[in-house]
């Protein structure tokens, strides 16, 4: 194994132990378009944010499509999309959360 292989192998691995850390319950996953984002920076901090809520399993934020996904616990994923809505209207005041 080469230098390149190891960090191939490396990089890979942490993509799969960081999409493994579900947070407990069953998954329910929804896509869901920003309308007027505009700002990159706040699309990463929306991200970060939304994942780090209770029973995000994953969330993205893909600033050039103004889409994000959500996969969360389908119990709370009510509550979960509550409050990225309330996330996104603290960073971009002016954007529709619509479904995809």
């Amino acid at each position: 194994m080469n230098i390149y292989s190891t960090i191939i192998v490396l990089t890979v691995e942490g993509v799969l132990n960081r999409k493994a850390k579900h947070k407990g319950g069953a998954g329910m996953k929804r896509a869901f378009k920003l309308e007027g984002l505009n700002c990159a920076n706040c699309a990463e901090k929306i991200e970060r944010e939304v994942e780090a809520l209770r029973g995000v399993n994953f969330a993205s934020v893909n600033f050039m499509t103004a889409k994000m996904v959500i996969d969360g616990d389908d119990v709370m994923f009510d509550e979960i999309v509550k409050a990225a809505q309330g996330i996104v209207a603290r960073y971009e005041p002016d954007v529709v959360v619509k479904k995809a």
